[in-house]
C-alpha cells in the first residue's frame, strides 16, 4: 500500500509541476503546445459529377461483369429438344417474317441491362414532398434503388464503389462526347448562341485554369439554349421531343438521311430492345430531368418498333442543376475529393539544416477541423490549453526515431505478437504500422512469447524475411502495385462469378409431363426451378487457379523429312569434346559455350540459311526441312487433304527441292534465275559424283520417287503449320523466328531447363533429349492463333448468356452433330457461320473440316437468328465466321488452310489450360434434387462448358503460391467465413511500407465483403534500425463524407491527429501508379513540417490535385530491338495532336499524360509514319491501323502494347540518322533527317502542352511576338535553356535567386525548365509574374517514374534521380541543348558562353571536383578505393552544373544506357550514395563526359579561396566537415546573395500580398554593408594569396 501511495504522489507532483510551469509562463505556452494536426486531400482536376449518374454506371458495370460471366437467371433444360434435328444436315431456316420477332424476343430476354432497370426504377419511384434532402439522405436513397437490383453479395460492394466515386471518370468521358456532339452542329438560332458549341460552365473560380488545360478534354458543356437534353442522330440534333417524333414518324426523313451515323463504343449503353442495323440515336441527358423522361419514353418505344438503336450517354450540362431534383445534382458542384491513396509524414534527417527562416505572413485560410479527443474541455474548460499541452508533452515524449540495438532485436516478433493477440487484429496492425514512431517504445518493452518467435523463424525457412505476398481466391496479386480501385474491381469480378453460379437453375418437369414436352413449351407445364451448383463447389471453383499459359509449346517435328547436317554424338569432328553431361552444370564466363559431345540442342530450320552457323562449330545439332511453297499453294487450292499423288499432273521445271531454293532466292532483289541454281548445284556435286551432274538434274526432274519425297516433305511442313511462318527455327521443338541472334538467345533460354533436368537426374548421358522433350509436351500442329503466343491474348465470351425463356439457346440449337461418341467430352466447339453473307461462301470448306473432326461435342450454327445473337454477343457485324471453344473465340483467318488438326490442337490446349481442373471439380458434385435420369454425361459436360466459359472471362494472374505450407498457429491472423465467396491469403511484414498500405486494404475488404482471411505475419527477425520512420494514413472514403446537414459532398481526407511538435516531418504521397498529382494549396512548407511553428493554427492543411493520368505502353518490332526514337502522338478526334512522346530502347517503353476521355494514338507525321505502321490485328481493316482507339474511363490508367512493322520498301531504312551519317550523305544543308524532322512537329512532351496542326500558325505568331519582346528588352541571340529542380520553400527561395543571377548576367533570351513534381503552389503562383516582370520564359515539365524501373523511396533520392534518368524523354523533342543549374547556385558569368561551348560530340559536360582545398582531402572518396580503380584516371565530376546535348544524348541512347546502369546498381543499398553524381561518373566509360573548365563551378567545400575570384558560378555545396546550414553559408560566402535574396523576396511578397520585414532581408547577425565590406576584403586576401 505504501508503495502505491508513493507512486500516486509522484504522479501528482509531476502533473502539478508541468501544469504549473505552463500556468506561470506566458499565454503562448498553452497555445504553442496544443496538439497539432495535419490534413491532406487530393481532388480531381475535373468538376464534380452527379452521384445518381455514377450509380447508374456502377450498376451497369456490375451487369457487364454478369453479362460476360453469364445471364442473371440462367437455366438449363435437359428435356428433349423441341426443335427438329437432322443428323449431319441443316434445319429448315426460319422465315424472314418471323426472324425479327424471334430476335427481338431473344434480345429482350438476354440483353436487358441493369442500367435500364435502374433508369426505370428511378423514373417510376414515388416523388416525395420532402425538399430538405441532405447529401447523405440522397446517397442512401440512391443506394436503396441499387440494392433492389443486386444480390446481397454485390449490394455492399455497390455501396462502397459509389462512395469511392469510381465511376466519375466515365461521366467525364461522356462529357467529352457530349461536347463533340454539340460542336458538330453549331446552333444557328441567336437564342442558343450563348455557347452553342458546348462551352465550359463557369462553376468555380478555378475554371479559368481548367479551360486552358488542353488535356482536360472532358469539360462539362453548358446547356445549349437552356436545354438539358438532346438527341444526336448523326444528321441533326433534336432538342425537343416533338421534332424527334416527327423525324421518327417520317419514313422519308429517316430513310433519306445520307449521313455518317454517330460512332458507338464498347462502353455505350445500347437499349436491350434495339436491333443491329437500325439508325443510331444517342440521347445526351441526365436521369432526373423532365426532358430525359420524355425523350427516353419516345426512344424506348421506337427501339421496340425496330426504328432506332437507342443509346444513352448520361451528362448533366452546366446550368441544369437548378432544373432537377435535389438528389439528382448531388456531387455535381464543387471539387471532387478522391480516395484510394496513402499519405506519409516521414521523420526527416536534419543533418544539414535546410529550412527557410521566412515566417508565414499570409496565405489561404482553410476550415480548421475539430481535433479529436477533446472531451476534457467539457469537464474543465478553463484548463483546456494546459491539459492539452500536457497530453501532447506525454505523446511527443514517446516519439522515437532511434532505439538501442537490444531493444530493436525482437521488435518484429513483438509486433506480430501484439497483433495476433488483439481483439481486432487488422485494426491493431493498422494502428501500429501507421503510428509506429509513437508506439515503438511500448512495443519494445513487451514480453515476447517464444512460440511466436519460433513459428516465424520456421516459416522463414520457406519464405524470405519481410517478403510480402497476397492472393485473391488463390491468384497472386502484385502487392507492390495494388491499389484500392484495382482491388475493388477484382473483388467485384469474383463476387459476380459467385453470384452467377449460385443462380444457375435447372428446369425439371413434373412426372407425366415429359410426354407433352414435344408439343408444348415449358411455360405451360408447371416447370420447377432447382439450383444446381452447391456453395461449397462454387467456393472450390473460385479458388481454382488455371494453369499458366504455357510458353513451352513444342512442335513434334520428328520425321524422316528432317535432314540433319551433323551429329555431335557420332561425328568425328566432335570426338575431342567431353561427353560428361554433368559439365553443363559447371559455371562459365558470360557468353561462353559448353562444348559437350551430346545432342542437347536441336536447331531445325525450314530453309538452308544455317550453313554458316554449322560451319562455326557450335555445340548444336542442325537440321533442315525443305518444302515447296508453290506446291503447298496448289494443295490448298485443289483441296485440303489431297496427297502428293492427287496433284501429280502438275509438274515443275526442276525438282521441288531445287525449286524451293530458287523460290527462296526470288525474295532478294538480285535473286538468281533457275539456271543459276542449276549451275550452283552442278558445281557443288561435281567433285563427289562419277556421272555427269546434268544427268543427275534430269533424273531429279523425271524420277517420280524423288518428286513424291519432296512433295511429302512439303505436306509435312504444311501439316505442322510451319509454312505460314516462312522461315522459322525449331529449338528442341520450340518455335522461333530465324536469325543468328535469335538462335543464341533460344539456346540460352533452353540451357537452364536442361540444367535443371540434369541436376535432378531426369537427363543423363543415355537420355535422348529431343525425344524426352517432345514426348512430354510436343504437339503435332502449330497454329500461333490458337497457341496465342506473344502479346495477343485470346478472346473469351460466356456461353451462359445464350438463354431464351429458360432454355439454353446454345443447348437447343444443335443443327449438326459429329457422328462420333461425344458423351465423355467436356470441350464444346461451336462454329458460328453465316451462309447468307459474302464470307459465307467459304463455309463449305470450313464445314468439311468440322465434319471430319469428330472428337469433341460439335455444334454448327447456321440459323440466321442465332447467328445474329452471337454476332451481338461478339460485337461483330454479320459476315464473319467464328469458332467458339468453351467460350474462347477464334476467327479462322483463312478457312482454306484451317485443318481438322487445328481443331484437335484447339481442343487439346483448352482442355489442358481451362477445362480439366474445372471438370474435376464438377464431376465430384453430389447433385441434390435432380432427377437421376437427367444426370447424363452430356448434362455434366454442358455445365462444365458454361462454367469454364464464364471463368475464362476472368482477368487475373495465373500465378499462385502454396500458402498452406506456412505455419499459422501463433503468428497469423485467421478469419473464417465459410459463407463468403472471397478468400484472402497473405504474407505480410507488418513493419514495412507494404504492410502500411495492405493493412488498410484488408480492413476495407473486411468491412464490405467479409471474406475469409489467412494473414501470416512475416517481420524481419533481427533489426538493426527502425523499420519505419514515418506516420502513414491510407485514405478510404466513408458515408460520413456526405453531409448530413446540406447537399455538400466533402470527400475523404487523410487526417493525422496529435503529431509530434518538435520533430521535422516531410510529406510524401503514395498514389496509384497511373496518378500524376501536384500540390495546389499548401500555405506551409510540406517538405519541412515543424508543427511547433504553426502558432495559433491547429491543423496544417494541404490539397493536391490529380493533374493527369499516365498512359503507358511498350512498343515492339518483330525480330528487332524496340524501335528506339519512334515518335507517337495522342489526341482526340477534333484535335489529333495534344501530346507526343518517343519510344525508349528500355523495353520499348513510352508514356503520355491523359485525362478521362476517348483518345486516338498515332505515329507522328514525318519519319516515324513514313517508315512504320501499326501491325494489323488480322481483321483486315486497314483504317483501324492508322490510329489506335484508347478509352480512359477509370482512375487506373492503361497499359498499351503496340507492335509496329516497317512499310514495304523501308526494311533497311534507319529510324534515327546520326549527324555523322548526315554529313556523310551530304544532307546537312537540308537537314532532311530524323533530327530535323522531329523539330518540325515536336512542340511538347509529357508535362508540356502539345499543339495541334491548326495551332501551328498561332505558335509561329507567338514565337514572332516573343522575339519582338526580346528585342524590345534589348535581348537578342539564341535562347539559353536552363533546367533546375527544387523542393521545399528554402530551395525555392534559392531557385529565385539563381534565376535572377542568370538573367542579370546575360543579354540573351533565357528559358527556364522546372520539374513541377515538387514545386509548391506559392512558387507556381509567383513564377508567371516573375517571368513577365523580368522577361524570361519558363515551362513546367514532369515525368512519371516508370513502373519497371527500380523505385527510390526517399524523396531526396527521387529528386536526384530526376536530374539524370529521364533527360531524353522529359524535354520536348525540339529542344537541342539544356544546362542544368542547381537551385542553390549563384551565377556570375554569361551562361551563353557555356551554352555555346563545343563539348566535342559528348552527350554530357560536367565540371570536375576541385582539389585545391587540402582540408577536405579526407573526404575525397573518389581518389581512393573502388572509385580510383573504376575511374582509371578520369576525373570525378560534380553534378551541380552540367550541359546536356539532347540531340547527341538521344542519338547515342545515353538515357537508355544510364537507366540500365541505374537498374543494376540501385538494387544494392550501398551503391549510388549520391545518385545524381555517382551514376554519370560511373557510366562515363559508356556515356562519355566532357570536362568543363574548372572556373565554371566553385564551391567552398572543395575549392580553395585562391580560385574564388575567377569563379563563374558559386554553388552552396554541403560541407561534410562543418555541416553549416545553407542560409548561413549563403550569406557568408556569396557577396551578392543578400541583394538578390532581398529583390526576390520583395517581389514575391508583392505578388502574394505579404509584407516583408526589412530586418529579415539581411543577416540577423551582420548588417548588409558589413557583408559587402567583408567580401571585398576576402577578394583582396585571395589576390594576395595568388
Amino acid at each position: 500500500m505504501e508503495t502505491r501511495f508513493r507512486s500516486g504522489s509522484c504522479a501528482l507532483v509531476i502533473l502539478v509541476c508541468v501544469v504549473g510551469f505552463c500556468g506561470f509562463g506566458s499565454v503562448s505556452c498553452g497555445d504553442n503546445r496544443r496538439p497539432k494536426n495535419v490534413q491532406v486531400a487530393i481532388r480531381a482536376k475535373w468538376e464534380g459529377t452527379p452521384i445518381l449518374l455514377e450509380a447508374g454506371y456502377i450498376c451497369s458495370f456490375f451487369l457487364e461483369l454478369l453479362f460476360c460471366l453469364g445471364n442473371l437467371e440462367l437455366m438449363f433444360s435437359s428435356r428433349p429438344l423441341l426443335r427438329k434435328e437432322v443428323d449431319g444436315g441443316l434445319e429448315t431456316p426460319i422465315t424472314c417474317e418471323s426472324q425479327d420477332v424471334v430476335v427481338r424476343e431473344l434480345l429482350s430476354k438476354e440483353r436487358k441491362d441493369i442500367y435500364w432497370e435502374f433508369i426505370d426504377s428511378w423514373l417510376h419511384s414515388k416523388k416525395e414532398d420532402n425538399d430538405s434532402y441532405t447529401a447523405k439522405e440522397c446517397l442512401k436513397k440512391i443506394i436503396k434503388h441499387g440494392h433492389a437490383l443486386l444480390s446481397d453479395t454485390l449490394a455492399s460492394l455497390f455501396e462502397f464503389s459509389l462512395i469511392l466515386r469510381s465511376a466519375s471518370p466515365r461521366l467525364v468521358l461522356y462529357r467529352q462526347l457530349a461536347e463533340e456532339s454539340l460542336s458538330s452542329f453549331p446552333l444557328l438560332d441567336d437564342s442558343f448562341s450563348n455557347n452553342a458549341s458546348g462551352g465550359l460552365a463557369e462553376t468555380n473560380e478555378n475554371n479559368g485554369m481548367k479551360r486552358s488545360d488542353p488535356l482536360l478534354v472532358g469539360r462539362n458543356p453548358e446547356s445549349p439554349g437552356g436545354k438539358c437534353c438532346w438527341v444526336d442522330t448523326g444528321a441533326a440534333l433534336f432538342y425537343d421531343v416533338a421534332d424527334l417524333l416527327l423525324w421518327l414518324h417520317s419514313p422519308t426523313g429517316m430513310a433519306g438521311d445520307s449521313f455518317q451515323q454517330p460512332e458507338l463504343f464498347d462502353f455505350d449503353h445500347v437499349h436491350f430492345e434495339s436491333l443491329s442495323g437500325s439508325p443510331v440515336t444517342i440521347l445526351y441527358g441526365a436521369l432526373g430531368t423532365e426532358c430525359f423522361k420524355v425523350f427516353h419514353s419516345a426512344l424506348v418505344e421506337a427501339a421496340k418498333q425496330g426504328k432506332v438503336k437507342y443509346v444513352v450517354r448520361p451528362v448533366l450540362p452546366s446550368g441544369c442543376e437548378s432544373k432537377v431534383g435535389q438528389c439528382v445534382a448531388v456531387g455535381a458542384s464543387g471539387a471532387l475529393n478522391l480516395g484510394g491513396y496513402g499519405v506519409e509524414l516521414a521523420l526527416k534527417n536534419m543533418e544539414y539544416k535546410a529550412m527557410d527562416d521566412s515566417a508565414i505572413k499570409k496565405g489561404v485560410t482553410l476550415e480548421d477541423p475539430r481535433t479529436e479527443d477533446l472531451s476534457q474541455e467539457e469537464r474543465k474548460p478553463e484548463l483546456t490549453s494546459e491539459i492539452m499541452a500536457f497530453r501532447d508533452y506525454l505523446l511527443s515524449s514517446t516519439i522515437s526515431d532511434t532505439l538501442d540495438v537490444w531493444e530493436l532485436k525482437d521488435l518484429g516478433h513483438q509486433t506480430a505478437q501484439r497483433i495476433v493477440h488483439a481483439s481486432d487484429p487488422l485494426q491493431s496492425m493498422q494502428e501500429i504500422n501507421q503510428n509506429f514512431p509513437s508506439v515503438v517504445s511500448s512495443l519494445s518493452r513487451m514480453k515476447l512469447d517464444d512460440s511466436v518467435k519460433d513459428e516465424i523463424t520456421a516459416n522463414q525457412r520457406m519464405i524470405p524475411p519481410s517478403k510480402s505476398l497476397m492472393a485473391l481466391n488463390g491468384a497472386l496479386i502484385n502487392i507492390e502495385d495494388i491499389d484500392l480501385y484495382l482491388l475493388v474491381d477484382m473483388v467485384q469480378q469474383e463476387l459476380s462469378l459467385a453470384d452467377q453460379f449460385s443462380k444457375l437453375k435447372f428446369l425439371t418437369l413434373p412426372m407425366g409431363n415429359w410426354a407433352q414436352s414435344a408439343d408444348h413449351t415449358s411455360h405451360n407445364l408447371g416447370v420447377l426451378e432447382t439450383s444446381i451448383v452447391p456453395h461449397s463447389t462454387i467456393r472450390k471453383l473460385l479458388l481454382t487457379v488455371s494453369p499458366p499459359e504455357s510458353n513451352m509449346i513444342r512442335v513434334d517435328f520428328r520425321s524422316s523429312h528432317v535432314h540433319y547436317l551433323n551429329n555431335l554424338e557420332e561425328d568425328a569432328m566432335y570426338k575431342r569434346w567431353r561427353n560428361n553431361i554433368n559439365e553443363i552444370l559447371m559455371p562459365v564466363f558470360p557468353g561462353q559455350l559448353r562444348y559437350i559431345r551430346k545432342n542437347l540442342f536441336h536447331a531445325v530450320y525450314s530453309v538452308d540459311m544455317i550453313l554458316s552457323l554449322y560451319e562455326n562449330n557450335l555445340p548444336m545439332r542442325f537440321g533442315l526441312i525443305l518444302y515447296s511453297s508453290k506446291f503447298i499453294k496448289k494443295t490448298t487450292i485443289h483441296g485440303l487433304h489431297l496427297s502428293a499423288k492427287d496433284i501429280d499432273g502438275e509438274t515443275e521445271d526442276i525438282s521441288s527441292l531445287v525449286n524451293r531454293l530458287r523460290m527462296l532466292s526470288d525474295s532478294a532483289d538480285d535473286g538468281p534465275e533457275t539456271h543459276h541454281v542449276e549451275e550452283a548445284f552442278v558445281e557443288t556435286i561435281l567433285p563427289k559424283v562419277k556421272s555427269p551432274p546434268q544427268d543427275i538434274l534430269l533424273k531429279l526432274a523425271k524420277e517420280q520417287t524423288y518428286k513424291e519425297l519432296s512433295q511429302e516433305s512439303s505436306l509435312f511442313v504444311f501439316k505442322l503449320g510451319l509454312n505460314k511462318l516462312e522461315c522459322c527455327l525449331l529449338m528442341n521443338g520450340l518455335v522461333f523466328d530465324s536469325s543468328e541472334e535469335v538462335l543464341m538467345n533460344a539456346m540460352n533460354d533452353e540451357l537452364p531447363r536442361i540444367q535443371e533436368q540434369v541436376y535432378y537426374g531426369h537427363i543423363n548421358s543415355h537420355t535422348d533429349v529431343l525425344d524426352k522433350f517432345l514426348s512430354e509436351s510436343g504437339i503435332s500442329r502449330y497454329n500461333p492463333q490458337i497457341i496465342a503466343e506473344g502479346k495477343a491474348k485470346p478472346r473469351f465470351i460466356s456461353l451462359t448468356s445464350g438463354v431464351l425463356g429458360g432454355e439454353s439457346v446454345v443447348n437447343d440449337i444443335n443443327f449438326l452433330h459429329s457422328s462420333g461418341n461425344n458423351e465423355n467430352s467436356s470441350v464444346h466447339i461451336d462454329a458460328v457461320v453465316d451462309p447468307l453473307s459474302a464470307t459465307g461462301q467459304k463455309v463449305s470448306s470450313l464445314l468439311r473440316v468440322l465434319r471430319k473432326y469428330v472428337q469433341p461435342s460439335m455444334r454448327i450454327v447456321l440459323n440466321p437468328m442465332v447467328s445474329q445473337f452471337f454476332y451481338l454477343l461478339l460485337g461483330l457485324e454479320s459476315g464473319v465466321n467464328a469458332v467458339i471453344t468453351n467460350g474462347r473465340v477464334m476467327f479462322p483467318g483463312d478457312e482454306g488452310t484451317f485443318l481438322s488438326h487445328d481443331l484437335h490442337l484447339l481442343e487439346t490446349m483448352e482442355f489442358k489450360q481451362r477445362v480439366k481442373h474445372i471438370g474435376e471439380i464438377i464431376e465430384e458434385v453430389q447433385w441434390q434434387d435432380v432427377d437421376p435420369d437427367m444426370l447424363t454425361s452430356k448434362f455434366v459436360s454442358d455445365i462444365i462448358m458454361y462454367v469454364s466459359s464464364a471463368m475464362a472471362t476472368r482477368e487475373r494472374s495465373s500465378e499462385s503460391a502454396r500458402f498452406e505450407i506456412l505455419n499459422a498457429e501463433h503468428s497469423a491472423v485467421i478469419i473464417d467465413n465459410e459463407n463468403s465467396s472471397v478468400h484472402i491469403d497473405a504474407v505480410v511484414d507488418p513493419l514495412s511500407a507494404t504492410g502500411q498500405k495492405v493493412s488498410s486494404l484488408l480492413r476495407v475488404l473486411r468491412k464490405y465483403v467479409q471474406p475469409s482471411m489467412r494473414i501470416v505475419l512475416n517481420p524481419m527477425s533481427s533489426l538493426v534500425d527502425l523499420p519505419l520512420k514515418n506516420y502513414y494514413r491510407y485514405v478510404v472514403p466513408t458515408m460520413d463524407d456526405f453531409s448530413s446537414t446540406d447537399l455538400t459532398v466533402n470527400g475523404p481526407k487523410a487526417f493525422f491527429a496529435n503529431m509530434p511538435l518538435s520533430k521535422t516531418l516531410t510529406m510524401n504521397l503514395d498514389v496509384p501508379e497511373p496518378w500524376l498529382v501536384e500540390p495546389v494549396i499548401a500555405v506551409h512548407d510540406v517538405d519541412n513540417i515543424l508543427l511547433e511553428n504553426l502558432g495559433d493554427t491547429r491543423t496544417l492543411q494541404a490539397v493536391f490535385e490529380l493533374e493527369a493520368l499516365v498512359l503507358t505502353g511498350h512498343c515492339s518490332e518483330k525480330d528487332h530491338e524496340p524501335p528506339r526514337g519512334l515518335q507517337l502522338i495522342l489526341g482526340t478526334k477534333n484535335n489529333p495532336h495534344l501530346v507526343d512522346t518517343l519510344v525508349m530502347a528500355n523495353l520499348g517503353y513510352w508514356q503520355m499524360k491523359v485525362s478521362p476521355g476517348v483518345w486516338y494514338l498515332q505515329l507522328a507525321p514525318g519519319r516515324s509514319s513514313e517508315l512504320y505502321a501499326f501491325k494489323e490485328d488480322g481483321d483486315g481493316n486497314q483504317e483501324k491501323h492508322l490510329s489506335k482507339l484508347i478509352t480512359i474511363n477509370d482512375l487506373r490508367g492503361k497499359v498499351v502494347h503496340l507492335e509496329v512493322v516497317k512499310k514495304k520498301g523501308m526494311e533497311r531504312e534507319k529510324l534515327l540518322i546520326s549527324i555523322d551519317d548526315e554529313n556523310n550523305s551530304q544532307r546537312k544543308g537540308t537537314r532532311d533527317s530524323w533530327n530535323s524532322n522531329l523539330f518540325k512537329w515536336a512542340s511538347g512532351f509529357i508535362g508540356s502542352s502539345g499543339l495541334s496542326k491548326k495551332n501551328e500558325s498561332a505558335l509561329m505568331a507567338m514565337n514572332w511576338f516573343s522575339n519582338q519582346e526580346h528585342e524590345k528588352s534589348g535581348r537578342h541571340g539564341k535562347t539559353i535553356n536552363i533546367f533546375s529542380i527544387a523542393s521545399g520553400h528554402l530551395y525555392e527561395r534559392f531557385l529565385k535567386i539563381m534565376i535572377l543571377s542568370v538573367w542579370k548576367n546575360t543579354q540573351r533570351p533565357v528559358k527556364f525548365w522546372f520539374i513541377k513534381n515538387y514545386l509548391s503552389p506559392q512558387f507556381k503562383d509567383v513564377i508567371p509574374h516573375m517571368a513577365q516582370e523580368y522577361g524570361f520564359e519558363y515551362e513546367l515539365i514532369t515525368y512519371k517514374w516508370p513502373s519497371w524501373l527500380h523505385k527510390q523511396t526517399e524523396k531526396q533520392r527521387i529528386i536526384w534521380a530526376y536530374k539524370i534518368l529521364f533527360l531524353d524523354v522529359i524535354f520536348p523533342l525540339s529542344l537541342e541543348r539544356v544546362i542544368f543549374v542547381d537551385a542553390d547556385q549563384v551565377v556570375r558569368a554569361d551562361m551563353g558562353e557555356l551554352y555555346d561551348m563545343d563539348i566535342k560530340g559528348r552527350p554530357l559536360a560536367y565540371t570536375p571536383f576541385c582539389d585545391n582545398n587540402r582540408d577536405m582531402d579526407g573526404y575525397r572518396f573518389w581518389s581512393q578505393g573502388f572509385w580510383k580503380e573504376h575511374l582509371r584516371g578520369r576525373p570525378y565530376h560534380i553534378s551541380a552544373l552540367y550541359i546536356v546535348d539532347l540531340v547527341k544524348f538521344r542519338e547515342t541512347a545515353a538515357g537508355d544506357n544510364l537507366r540500365v546502369f541505374y537498374e543494376t546498381l540501385s538494387k544494392d543499398p550501398n551503391s549510388l550514395a549520391n545518385l545524381d553524381q555517382d551514376l554519370p561518373n560511373y557510366a562515363q566509360h559508356t556515356v562519355p563526359i566532357f570536362s568543363l573548365p574548372q572556373e565554371w563551378l566553385w564551391c567552398e567545400s572543395w575549392c580553395g579561396n585562391a580560385t574564388k575570384s575567377r569563379a563563374k558560378t558559386i554553388d552552396l555545396c554541403n560541407n561534410p566537415m562543418t555541416k553549416e546550414p545553407k542560409l548561413q553559408g549563403a550569406k557568408r560566402i556569396v557577396s551578392e546573395w543578400v541583394n538578390l535574396d532581398s529583390e526576390a523576396r520583395q517581389f514575391t511578397a508583392k505578388i502574394l500580398g505579404d509584407e516583408v520585414n526589412p530586418q529579415e532581408l539581411v543577416s540577423p547577425n551582420q548588417p548588409q554593408d558589413s557583408l559587402t565590406d567583408n567580401s571585398l576584403e576576402e577578394d583582396v586576401e585571395s589576390k594576395a594569396e595568388l
